[in-house]
């Protein structure tokens, strides 16, 4: 569970590897999240939909843009550049 205060910079720990095993040219994507948050990595696919490359994912920080109250049930998973999924994680 992650509580993000509006306006303020809230880690958002993934953690994919070990590197070695991973697919070449892969990403997280990210699915679920409120419309109001954005990443300090990655880029927006569509609203509440996240891309972020690996190198993205030491440090990554969620900010949510305004007050808000509920729960967001994120999917994630390790995509390929083709979108083939690999592992996933729903939380």
């Amino acid at each position: 569970m992650i509580l993000a205060e509006p306006a303020a910079a809230t880690p958002f720990p993934i953690e994919a590897g070990p590197p070695g095993a991973l697919p070449r040219n892969c990403f997280i994507r990210i699915k679920g999240m409120p419309a109001q948050a954005t990443l300090s990595d990655g880029h927006s696919l569509a609203a509440g939909n996240w891309a972020v490359p690996l190198s993205g994912l030491k440090g990554l920080m969620l900010t949510a843009l305004e007050a808000t109250s509920g729960k967001s049930d994120l999917h994630i998973a390790l995509v390929t550049i083709d979108g083939a999924a690999g592992a996933a994680h729903a939380g």
